[in-house]
């Protein structure tokens, strides 16, 4: 833990722990040092055991803790996703995507991920083992399958956006649309049909 509380001398680092095998008591001692995020719950990292109980429930009893979350249909289950909300409350959460290069690519795409080749296949990038290699999904379409999973719309809306700003201290900036701020922004039909986006104020 000390290069924990060492790095944690920077205020512009994030601090955070995923994709581990760590235990619930070395998770509980790495958030005591200083870990605020938690990285990709669920994904690369023990369940919930009741006897074991691992990182997650570790990184939910410090209320300085966030939690990322991939909600792009297929490294998390919907029931997963609603537990999650429920466990952290919708303003530790941090809906995130994920994606890789192949990202609004087309189906079948074959691309290099770390030195290894992975396809696009039924919406879902795998390597040749068929593991997951990443997301294919944008940041918008997470949100909009977080709702349809069950989450209430502003839950989603701030997880994507007020909540990943103060993740990395930029809430001044960006992660509401308040005057001063970069005005970065969608405009969307009640549908959630994508219709405008904003960048610094401008169309594009």
């Amino acid at each position: 833990f000390a290069a924990i509380h060492e790095l944690k001398q920077d205020t512009d680092i994030v601090l955070a722990i995923g994709h581990t095998d760590a235990d619930y008591d070395t998770a509980m001692g790495a958030v005591e040092a200083g870990i605020t995020h938690a990285t990709h719950l669920f994904n690369a990292m023990p369940g919930i055991h009741h006897r074991n109980p691992g990182v997650i429930p570790a990184a939910v009893e410090n209320p300085n803790v966030r939690a990322e979350l991939i909600c792009d249909g297929f490294h998390v289950h919907p029931a997963s996703v609603r537990l999650a909300f429920a466990m952290f409350g919708g303003e530790r959460m941090i809906i995130v995507s994920d994606s890789g290069r192949c990202c609004g690519m087309p189906e079948g795409t074959k691309f290099d991920i770390g030195g290894q080749y992975a396809w696009l296949r039924d919406g879902v990038a795998r390597l040749e083992d068929g593991t997951i290699a990443c997301s294919a999904a944008n940041l918008y379409t997470c949100m909009v399958n977080a709702i349809s999973f069950g989450i209430p719309e502003a839950d989603a809306v701030r997880a994507s956006t007020w909540n990943p700003a103060c993740a990395i201290g930029a809430e001044n900036v960006v992660g509401s649309i308040e005057t001063g701020k970069r005005a970065d922004f969608l405009v969307c039909s009640p549908d959630y049909t994508q219709r405008r986006v904003y960048l610094r104020g401008v169309a594009i």
